[in-house]
């Protein structure tokens, strides 16, 4: 045998065995924790709460950023009407003042107790306070997340506090844009001072929303078309249509009390009802009882 077919042969005898390409490549790892937070987010989907709410609160005691901690605060949100939960979680963390996921939930819930059960400024008064109060005991650990700095300038602007509110929603923003509410609520502090800046945020919010939608988000329809409305509003005060009210917090006593305000509102939901709306707010009644505003919104909501 040559010499340089005895190389060949030892060539091939030591060379790696041919393996196709194919057989190196490896499946991607699977993080556990995103398929529990997307197990999660399925059940907040379908409306399933209680259990959301189980599954998100170890998530977020686990890794206690802004994406996990937004969606623990909706799912809270979205059981304030239950009182056995609400007074689980405002005795908890009063008993744990240094669990920052306890306080957090229970600022949550007495945030929206206030915006969502209470009618008037003087009933949201002390929710809105305690709302803060546990806030301020997140900090400094969850300073970094959005949502904490989101409630507490929505809070303090609820309570008339403006100074404390626009720090607040100024460290919001600072954290970024990827929760849009941060406009929303950005546009609800700053409507009656700048309401061409409240103009701005709206869109921006709802540009954000539609593409979230487009990428398989969490996006609420009914929230997208309360929006629009505001937007739409806020455009009227920009052009001084109509005198700027609070269209972001439910104040029977006081969001009923101009007549243009009424008109202007109610023909956004059923024109053919504007000329009534203003009659029962006119200048022999300054502002509609809740009895008879409630039944205004009932006949304009049959009639959509």
């Amino acid at each position: 045998m040559s010499r340089s077919a005895v190389l060949l042969l030892l060539m091939a005898l030591t060379a790696a065995p041919w393996v196709p390409a194919t057989a190196h490549a490896q499946a991607p790892e699977v993080d556990p924790f995103e398929v529990r937070f997307h197990a999660a987010l399925e059940l907040y989907r379908a409306g399933q709460y209680p259990q959301a709410f189980a599954a998100f609160y170890p998530l977020a005691q686990e890794r206690p950023d802004s994406r996990v901690l937004g969606t623990l605060g909706a799912v809270s949100a979205n059981q304030v009407e239950d009182d056995a939960f609400v007074r689980r979680w405002t005795d908890r963390a009063d008993a744990s003042p240094n669990d920052p996921i306890a306080n957090y939930v229970a600022g949550i819930v007495m945030h929206y107790t206030a915006h969502s059960r209470m009618n008037s400024r003087e009933r949201k008064r002390p929710y809105y306070r305690r709302c803060l109060g546990y806030l301020a005991r997140t900090l400094p650990t969850l300073e970094h997340v959005q949502r904490v700095w989101i409630y507490t300038a929505v809070s303090h602007h609820r309570l008339g506090e403006l100074g404390p509110a626009r720090v607040a929603i100024d460290r919001a923003v600072r954290l970024g844009l990827d929760d849009p509410d941060v406009l929303y609520c950005r546009a609800e502090i700053t409507h009656r001072e700048n309401p061409r800046a409240a103009i701005a945020d709206l869109e921006q919010y709802l540009a954000l929303m539609r593409r979230n939608a487009r990428r398989g988000g969490v996006v609420s329809p009914s929230k997208e078309a309360r929006v629009e409305e505001m937007l739409v509003y806020v455009r009227a005060v920009a052009a001084g249509e109509v005198p700027a009210t609070d269209l972001w917090d439910s104040l029977d006593d006081e969001m009923w009390s101009d007549p243009r305000a009424v008109w202007w509102w109610t023909r956004r939901r059923a024109p053919h009802l504007a000329a009534s709306a203003v009659g029962l707010a006119g200048a022999a009644q300054p502002a509609l009882a809740q009895t008879d505003m409630r039944a205004l919104m009932e006949r304009m909501d049959r009639l959509q």
